[in-house]
């Protein structure tokens, strides 16, 4: 059975392209997940604004490093680069300018 699938994998393309088929598929996923991540950051930002009168400076550095990720996810599924972003390196530092 196991070699049947090898012959198919063999005969379709690559074990390394289906395998990175599959990373595409979990980066997908992680993608949707930050997106649902970003509106809870975004609505936790307006509301510490209307009630501080200022931005949350934590809040502000969490979605700069949130957009680097998500930049890094739709670079790497859309074939732009073979570099995987986390889990399989590091989570990407912010700007840090912007957040003393």
């Amino acid at each position: 059975m196991a070699n049947d699938f090898e012959q198919t994998l063999t005969q379709t393309g690559s074990k390394a392209n289906w395998i990175k088929g599959l990373y595409i598929l979990v980066f997908l996923v992680a993608s949707y997940i930050a997106i649902f991540v970003t509106f809870f950051v975004v609505l936790f930002q307006f509301i510490a604004e209307l009630i501080f009168k200022k931005p949350n400076h934590h809040l502000q550095h969490f979605g700069d490093t949130l957009g680097l990720y998500a930049c890094a996810v739709i670079r790497y599924i859309t074939g732009a680069t073979d570099d995987m972003p986390f889990p399989f390196k590091a989570w990407p530092k912010g700007s840090h300018e912007k957040h003393k």
